[in-house]
Parts: structure tokens; C-alpha cells; sequence
């Protein structure tokens, strides 16, 4: 939307140019310059011609046809133009925002409802190429290419336009004219649409618009587009926008081989060709400034290249200066001196000057193999001689591995590039030999310490102990000292003091890394502990079962069952196994007979006196244990009875899901012991939830009861008696309605008998008094 408004304010400017320079002509031809008569039309491209065009055109002669004259409703239209664009009026204002300028055009759109046709007059030559006359200075038409196609607004039979509307008229006619002067393939959507609105088809203005066809669209449109896609459905219509669209088509070669004459000033020129230079201009302006754009982006670049080559040569420099310092220190030949090769051609030095290897840098320290040291790290990596594949199982040996491997590429590099700095290895052994004295004392002498680290090395292998230093030290296994002792013998000088260095702190740094992980370990025990006992509520489990343990055996042996019974730490199996075996299948017999009681076969008890139960020998236990039990009540003068835990037991136990009881069955020693009490202890909670549930249950219904309304209750006679009377009551209103309903009937009858005696009585004496008036009458006549 946004871009066709600023395409319909390009417009609105253009046709007001239009209108000043008519009201220029308009003034002038009142001043007498030019007469009515002799008036250019109105309407094509061109709006001013020369002097000498206007005169052969005002001259009619035998070679050129006579143009058709104006009609008076097109004069009086151009006039009310004029006068409309003189006078500026409310037709013609500029719009102040965009949505005036919307419905501006939307005024200015031709009106569908008026009869208007498709006019195509014959292209009658334009003033600027049509100077047929002898004094013309350009040739005959018959030798040029036909000019592009003409169009004249459709007119209807109606004259009574208003001013307004005819200006409107007359801006869309100089729109198209001027937009006719460039190719028809470069129009816009806009321009498409106001050649269609010209033509006399406005109603079709929107259903090019919304299909978005622009000028190259619009010559390859064809009657199925026009009547499928676009929904353009009378035939009229149809076939005259495909004449249009073939006169366009064929008016492309001629525009295309047009030229301005020479003898047309600038000032001259149509509008269409001003709009097409004002947009080149403006093609060309953008052109310049992005052009700008890019040589102040090639200036910066150049520079910062600029700044880098400086940067480069200071560097270029520097190292060939590092180079000369180093030449002259180890009294190397020059670089000048060394032996040159030739490549393609030419003697270069012999170092890859220009980087043939590509991934190689330029430069004298270029390594001739084409494999870098990183590639045949990974290389050996990858493929470990036998001795270093045996020594990689352990973590320390690929460790000592890696160390070794480290410090050869440091030696290597340190060799190829400089000699070692005899202060720093200086340093470096006075660092030593004051770390081996804090560790052995005052033991190693100047002196003679060769002998002396001898003598503590033999020391440390055959595992003796000396004083507090030697203390230290001698926690270090014989076996794994043997292998570095004997090396360490074999090194002389500050190359012995190095190595016994180097094992030793070694030796204290796997000492510390083996503290920490006790620590951690130590801690980590510590955090479980905690875990558990904020899990198991204070108790951890090991303490927890204990306490089971300790419940359990008190409460088998409140069955009667001896404390020796559970000794689970003999090899021997414990005597409470036998007395579990028989509680279980005392278990399983009242699980059966449970089962059948709920099938209808039996009453769900066990005779407990059978020989299978006696021979057990649980039941007398229990009577000895609920004896002695109810002698220390009476003794202690409580006289509660003592409760049979063997049958409770039993019970509670009859109630487990059958799997459950095959566990236990299944399971031996100490854990089916504390199974079978955790199995009473589960029964117990699920009594004591259901009794709770139950008391629950009854303290919300007496509750409930409590809020329902009090009602009466009635007994059986009150109930029969109350029945008898709604009876007889029911009974009496029945035949009270029926003795109504009779009554009712009697009076409505009656009522209808003393209307029928009123209306004969009204009969009667009407025609016994007609017949004497008629008589009367008769002998007075």
C-alpha cells in the first residue's frame, strides 16, 4: 500500500506540472497569442509543439488526412480543465495525508456504471514526427516504423459532466500518454492499472491490482487468464483487452527505434521522457554514491596492508637480526654463505621460499619431510614399539611415558635451536642439591657427594633405616627404588644430584595425591553416614535391623520359643528353622480352609488337636509360656489375661498374598527370621489403618446424622391409620367434584331451557302484530 501511494504522489506531481503549463497556454491564448481556433488538442503525449508544427498542422492539404474535430462536450471538458486547474479547486487539491490521496484516486478511477466502449482511433502522427509538409525536415511516415499506438478516453452520449470529473479525465488521459512513451514491458502495477481505467474496463482496476500485473505480465496475457484468473466473464470485454494488449505488443519495435529530433528543444520533450531522465539521474546518483562508498572502504584497506607491511619489515628485521646474534655466538657460517638451489629456473636460497609444502610455512626452519612433528607424534602414538606397549597398562607408566617424551622434544629443541644457559643450569642444580638437603640433612657434602648419594641410594635399596631423614625417605619400596637406584649409580656429577632429585619428588607428590584420596574417601563415608541417618529417621539400617532382630526374638519367645533358638552364628543351622517350617504349615492350613469357607465348602476353622499339629510341639510351648506368664500376673496381682501369640501369629500370617508365603517358605537362617516378624509387623499396621479407617467412617456418619433434619417416626398402626384416612379423604373429594359437576350441568341446563321459551315468546307476538298493520294498510290504500 505504502509503495503505491508514493506512486500515485509521483502522479499527483506530474499532473500538476500538466496543469500549470495549460494554465500558461490558457493565459496566452487570452492575451491573443494564439486563437481558439487554432488550439493544439488536447490529449496526446505532447502538450507543446514548435511554432512551425502548429502551422502545417493548422494547414489542412491533400497528403495529410483531416483530423476529427472536437466535439463541444470534449471542448467543454478541456475548458472546465483549465479553469478547474486556474482556479484551484477542491477537485484538484493536493491531498493532505494518505488516506486523502486513497480516495483522491479512487475519485479519479473511471466510473464502471457509465456505457463506455474501447475506442482505438488511428494513430494519427504526432507534431514532433509528423511534419509531412514540404517544409518538414524530417522524411516521409511511409518510410518510418508506425509510432506507438493512440488513445482517446472513451465519451459517453451523456455532455453534463462536472468540472471536476472532467479534470480528473484529463490527468488520467496525460498519465497514460506520458507512461505510452516508454516500453510497455518496464510499467508498473500501478501504470497497468490506469492503462486498464483509460481503456473504459475501471471495473477490473482492483482484480489487476490485487494479481499484481505489471507490464511484462501484461503482454503475455491471454483470453484463458483474463476469464479463469482474473474473473473477467463477458466476451466484449475480454476480446477488447487482448486488442489493446496486440496494439501494445506491436508498438514495442517502434518505441523501441524512435529518436528525439534534432530540431525539438529539450524544453519540448514529453513527459514521460522528463520522468524517465529524472530516473536515471536518480539510477545513476545511487550508482555514485555506492562507488564512493567503495574507494573510501579500498582506501582504509589499503592502509591497514600498508600498516601490516611496516609491520612485517620490523618483524623481517628483528629476526634477521636474532638470526646474525645467533650466527656470531656459535660461529655458524653466515646465511650468505650457504650453498644455493635453483627453482623454476632461478637460484634461491636453499630454505622453501616460496612455500611449495602447503601446509609448511616459508622460512629457513622448514622441515624437509613433508610429515609435520605433530604427524608423527600421533604416528608413534598410534603405533608403540613392543617395550612401550608392555609398559602402558598402568596409569603411572604412561605417565612416566609422557614425561620422557616431553622432556626429549624440549632437549631436542632446546639442541637445534640454542645452547643451554650455563646460569640457569646452574640454578638449577644449587635448587637440587638445597632440596636433598632438607630432605637428607647434612649429608651431601661438596666434597664427596658422588659417594655420599651412593651410599644413601645402596641404603634405600636394601631397605635400611637411618635417622629422622632417612625415616623419610626409607618409606619407599626396595622393589621399586632398585630400578632408579641402579641408574642413578650410573649418572655422574650434577646428573646424579638431578635424578635423585626428580625421584624424590616424585615420590612426595604420589605421596600426596594418595592422602587426598583418602581424604576423600573419608569424607565421602562420612557424607553416606549423614545421608542415612536423615533417610532412616537417626537409625541407620545395620542399627535398624538389629532393633528388628531384638523385637523379633521377643516376640517368638513370648511364644514359648528358648533365646538359643536363634543363634545364627554357628555353622550348624539355628533351632528356630524346625519351629518356622511348623508355623508355616500351620499357615498354609488355615490359608486353605479360609479359601474353601469363601467357595461354600467348609466353616474356615482348623482342628489344631490333629496328630500333624501335636507332634510340632508349638502348641505345648505356648500353654507353658501363657502359664508362666498368668503365675507373675497373679504374683504382681494384675489379673489381665495373657494373649495366645502363637494363634495371633498364625492369623495374621494366614492373611499374607500367597507369593508372599512362598518367600518365606523359600528363604533360610537369619533373613527369614527377621522376614517373618516384618510380615506380622505389616499385618499389625494394616489392622490398626483399618480399624482407624472404620472409626473414621463412623465419626463422619453420626456426624452427618447429627446435621440431618429430625423427623417423626411412626409406627405400623399410625402408618395404616394415616393411610386410611388419605383414603376416605380422597374418596369424599371425588364424589364431591361429581356432585358439583351435576350441579353445574343443571343450571347450564336450565339456563339454556328459559332462553329457548325468552326466544319463542319474542316470536310469537311479532307476526300476530304484523298482520293487522299490514291490513290496516290495506283498507286505508
Amino acid at each position: 500500500m505504502d509503495e503505491h501511494i508514493f506512486h500515485y504522489e509521483e502522479d499527483f506531481q506530474e499532473e500538476g506540472s500538466v496543469l500549470h503549463d495549460r494554465q500558461a497556454d490558457l493565459s496566452s491564448e487570452q492575451d491573443g497569442s494564439l486563437l481558439p481556433s487554432h488550439r493544439p488538442e488536447a490529449g496526446p503525449a505532447h502538450s507543446r509543439r514548435p511554432a512551425s508544427a502548429q502551422a502545417n498542422s493548422s494547414r489542412p492539404s491533400a497528403q495529410q488526412p483531416r483530423k476529427a474535430s472536437r466535439t463541444p462536450a470534449a471542448a467543454d471538458e478541456q475548458e472546465a480543465c483549465l479553469q478547474t486547474g486556474r482556479s484551484g479547486s477542491s477537485s484538484t487539491a493536493r491531498p493532505e495525508s494518505d488516506t486523502d490521496m486513497l480516495d483522491y484516486m479512487n475519485n479519479v478511477a473511471y466510473d464502471p456504471g457509465r456505457s463506455a466502449q474501447y475506442v482505438a482511433r488511428p494513430s494519427s502522427p504526432t507534431p514532433e514526427y509528423s511534419m509531412d509538409d514540404s517544409g518538414s525536415d524530417t522524411p516521409p511516415s511511409s518510410t518510418r516504423s508506425p509510432p506507438p499506438p493512440h488513445y482517446a478516453r472513451p465519451q459517453t452520449a451523456s455532455t453534463s459532466r462536472s468540472p471536476g470529473f472532467s479534470s480528473r479525465e484529463g490527468l488520467l488521459e496525460n498519465k497514460v500518454q506520458g507512461q505510452l512513451q516508454k516500453p510497455p514491458c518496464d510499467w508498473t502495477v500501478p501504470e497497468v492499472c490506469d492503462w486498464v481505467d483509460f481503456i473504459g474496463l475501471g471495473q477490473y482496476r482492483k482484480k489487476f491490482l490485487h494479481s499484481y500485473i505489471n507490464g511484462r505480465i501484461l503482454l503475455k496475457v491471454t483470453n484463458d487468464h483474463l476469464k479463469l484468473d482474473l474473473g473477467i466473464a463477458p466476451l466484449g470485454h475480454r476480446e477488447g483487452l487482448l486488442m489493446a494488449i496486440a496494439d501494445l505488443a506491436s508498438a514495442r519495435p517502434a518505441l523501441r527505434g524512435r529518436r528525439r529530433p534534432t530540431s525539438a528543444p529539450q524544453e519540448r520533450l514529453s513527459d514521460g521522457a522528463a520522468i524517465h531522465a529524472e530516473q536515471q539521474r536518480n539510477h545513476l546518483l545511487h550508482e555514485l554514491e555506492k562507488a564512493n562508498a567503495r574507494a573510501a572502504h579500498r582506501k582504509s584497506v589499503a592502509g591497514q596492508a600498508m600498516r601490516t607491511a611496516a609491520l612485517a619489515d620490523a618483524e623481517i628485521q628483528r629476526l634477521a637480526g636474532a638470526v646474525a646474534d645467533l650466527e656470531l655466538r656459535f660461529h655458524l657460517p653466515p646465511s650468505s654463505q650457504r650453498p644455493l638451489s635453483r627453482q623454476g629456473g632461478q637460484l634461491v636460497d636453499g630454505i622453501d621460499c616460496q612455500g611449495t609444502i602447503p601446509w609448511h610455512p616459508a622460512g629457513r626452519c622448514i622441515s624437509p619431510s613433508p610429515e609435520s612433528a605433530k604427524q608423527k607424534a600421533v604416528q608413534a602414538r598410534r603405533s608403540p614399539g613392543p617395550r612401550q606397549a608392555a609398559a602402558s597398562s598402568t596409569f603411572l607408566s604412561r605417565l612416566h611415558l609422557d614425561i620422557q617424551g616431553r622432556r626429549a622434544r624440549l632437549q631436542a629443541k632446546e639442541a637445534s635451536m640454542y645452547a643451554p644457559d650455563p646460569v640457569s643450569v646452574k640454578r638449577r642444580h644449587e635448587k637440587d642439591l638445597q632440596f636433598l638437603r632438607q630432605c637428607l640433612g647434612d649429608k651431601l657434602g661438596d666434597a664427596e657427594m658422588d659417594a655420599a648419594i651412593d651410599d644413601i641410594v645402596y641404603r634405600y635399596q636394601s631397605g635400611e633405616a637411618g635417622d629422622e631423614k632417612d625415616r623419610e625417605i626409607s618409606r619407599l619400596q626396595a622393589a621399586t627404588f632398585q630400578k632408579q637406584g641402579d641408574k642413578i649409580k650410573k649418572l655422574g656429577g650434577a646428573r646424579k644430584l638431578e635424578k635423585l632429585a626428580a625421584f624424590i619428588r616424585t615420590d612426595q607428590f604420589l605421596q600426596r595425591y594418595r592422602t587426598d584420596l583418602n581424604s576423600r574417601k573419608l569424607r565421602i563415608s562420612e557424607l553416606a553416614k549423614k545421608w542415612d541417618r536423615l533417610l532412616y529417621g537417626g537409625m541407620l539400617p545395620e542399627d535398624k535391623e538389629a532393633a528388628d532382630f531384638k523385637a523379633c526374638k521377643a516376640h517368638w519367645e513370648g511364644c514359648g520359643w528358648d533365646a538359643s533358638d536363634f543363634d545364627y552364628h554357628s555353622a550348624a543351622p539355628a533351632p528356630a528353622e524346625e519351629k518356622f517350617d511348623a508355623l508355616l504349615k500351620r499357615v498354609q492350613a488355615l490359608q486353605e480352609a479360609q479359601v474353601k469357607k469363601a467357595a461354600g465348602s467348609g466353616n474356615g476353622q482348623v482342628d489344631w488337636s490333629a496328630t500333624a499339629f501335636r507332634e510340632d510341639g508349638l502348641e505345648e510351648q505356648q500353654a507353658a509360656k501363657l502359664a508362666e506368664v498368668k503365675h507373675e500376673a497373679a504374683e504382681e496381682g494384675k489379673g489381665d489375661a495373657p494373649v495366645n501369640l502363637l494363634l495371633q501369629s498364625v492369623e495374621m500370617l494366614a492373611r499374607c498374598r500367597k507369593d508372599e508365603l512362598d518367600k518365606l517358605t523359600a528363604s533360610q537362617g537369619y533373613k527369614r527370621c527377621l522376614a517373618m516378624y516384618r510380615a506380622l509387623q505389616t499385618q499389625r499396621f494394616i489392622d490398626f489403618t483399618s480399624k482407624d479407617l472404620r472409626e473414621r467412617e463412623a465419626k463422619m456418619a453420626s456426624a452427618l446424622a447429627a446435621l440431618a433434619p429430625r423427623r417423626k417416626l411412626l409406627s405400623q398402626g399410625e402408618a395404616d391409620a394415616f393411610l386410611n384416612r388419605l383414603l376416605n379423604d380422597t374418596d369424599r373429594r371425588r364424589q364431591r367434584q361429581e356432585e358439583l359437576s351435576k350441579a353445574a350441568a343443571h343450571a347450564e341446563l336450565a339456563k339454556l331451557e328459559a332462553g329457548r321459551a325468552a326466544l319463542a315468546a319474542l316470536r310469537t307476538p311479532s307476526r300476530a302484530t304484523s298482520r293487522p298493520a299490514s291490513s290496516r294498510g290495506r283498507h286505508g290504500a
